[in-house]
């Protein structure tokens, strides 16, 4: 999906590939409407209704690299290829019957989907295989969280960006980056 395909471009300074302008409207909805929405029309007495769940809104390709923009504090790469045969303009889920039929609307916007979506990925940057053994650094993950919950707006500065970067190599090689402002605390 685009919004991991571009939060992950904003945490991992990578290039983000985008097919077309940019300008493309899609709807998006953040998995816990998904889910609930589901729940509901598990237990719903009407059981036949076709009901289409969404966010309810759109946004282009260019706002949605925006908003990773303002999350992680720093530019990302953009790589502009040709559209890709097929792709159409806009896409956009009305949610009106799932309101109707199960009482559910969706209840967390693009930005904060976006920005619970970054702090899962920030979180599983941490994760590193050590034999048949997961191993988590539980120090990484708490110096990102705090460096999230620290700043204003949601906004994660470079600086905490140079520590995720650190964070993450220290938990895939056991070596520290030897920069002042990588430091963990």
């Amino acid at each position: 999906m685009f919004t991991h395909r571009t939060l992950q471009a904003a945490l991992t300074g990578g290039p983000l590939r985008l097919y077309g302008d940019g300008h493309q409207r899609r709807g998006f909805t953040y998995i816990d409407d998904a889910v609930s929405a589901t729940i509901a029309a598990a237990t719903t007495s009407n059981p036949r209704d076709v009901i289409n769940v969404g966010g309810g809104s759109s946004a282009s390709l260019l706002e949605v690299i925006g908003i990773a923009r303002s999350l992680v504090g720093r530019e990302i790469e953009v790589h502009q290829e040709n559209p890709r045969s097929g792709d159409v303009l806009t896409t956009r889920a009305n949610p009106g019957r799932a309101h109707e039929v199960l009482g559910r609307q969706p209840q967390v916007d693009l930005h904060n989907g976006m920005r619970s979506h970054m702090q899962a990925l920030a979180a599983d940057a941490y994760i590193n295989v050590q034999g048949d053994e997961p191993f988590i650094a539980p120090t990484a993950i708490d110096a990102v969280s705090q460096a999230l919950d620290d700043l204003p707006s949601g906004a994660l500065a470079v600086n905490a960006c140079t520590k995720l970067d650190s964070a993450i190599l220290q938990s895939r090689t056991g070596r520290s980056a030897h920069t002042e402002s990588s430091t963990l605390r």
